[in-house]
């Protein structure tokens, strides 16, 4: 089995500690991360106002061998555009090794993975013709025309997804989100997604996990689901 690229974009958040329960890094891969140069998270109701600094020290401390891109934050760019230039370097970067990689997983930096089946066991069986995605894959909800897919982590053959992101057409944030954009794609290109929902569980990790990485996986996601409530919900 030729290399598995793991291929990491976007913002830095709380990489550091997510990573540690990534577990296809046990198999034989090339690690690849694209991000910008500073790392933001503020929640008024939790009083979190971050602001630090992404160096490529905080990376190889982690990843000795790793491809690094680090760029200047660019402040009037919305983060959907930030992300998809990120994963078309993180390709670039891939490419640029003249390595024939097998499987690629483009995972956020931020995730942390609960496993419920072992994930490397089906990482070694997937099929050729199909991309992995979090939770339930493709799903449409109302209004009828409204699509979304969880791009938080995408497994599959390096090429498609390669091909899938690389020709995502520019778009335009306003009544639907990156996840309807990016959904609306896959359907339109008829890119077969399947869900992960039998195999992984996954959270974003945020800076009130620091100091609770001991706590029991159930207590973490709650950790999440509160930062979230917090912010989103009235």
């Amino acid at each position: 089995m030729k290399k598995l690229a793991v291929l990491v974009g976007g913002e830095f958040r709380e990489f550091e500690s997510a990573h540690l329960s990534w577990p296809f890094l046990s198999l034989d891969h090339d690690f690849f991360i694209s991000t910008w140069d500073t790392t933001t998270e503020k929640n008024p109701k939790l009083n979190i106002n971050l602001r630090e600094e992404v160096s490529s020290a905080r990376i190889l401390k982690h990843f000795p061998n790793a491809h690094i891109n680090i760029e200047p934050d660019i402040m009037d760019v919305d983060n959907s555009k930030k992300q998809r230039h990120h994963w078309k370097k993180l390709f670039e970067m891939a490419d640029n090794t003249e390595i024939e990689y097998e499987t690629a997983i483009l995972i956020r930096p931020d995730i942390s993975i609960i496993e419920k089946q072992n994930l490397n066991a089906f990482i070694s069986n997937i099929n050729d013709f199909t991309i992995y995605a979090i939770g339930r894959g493709i799903t449409f909800m109302p209004p009828p025309t409204f699509i979304y897919i969880n791009e938080s982590i995408l497994i599959g053959k390096y090429k498609l997804i390669k091909d899938a992101i690389l020709s995502l057409p520019d778009f335009v944030i306003s009544k639907y989100n990156v996840h309807y954009h990016i959904a609306k794609h896959f359907v339109n290109t008829d890119i077969h997604i399947e869900p992960l929902y039998d195999v992984i569980d996954a959270f974003v990790m945020r800076s009130s996990h620091r100091g609770k990485l001991h706590l029991p996986i159930g207590e973490q996601k709650i950790i999440a689901q509160h930062w979230w409530d917090t912010l989103h919900l009235n």
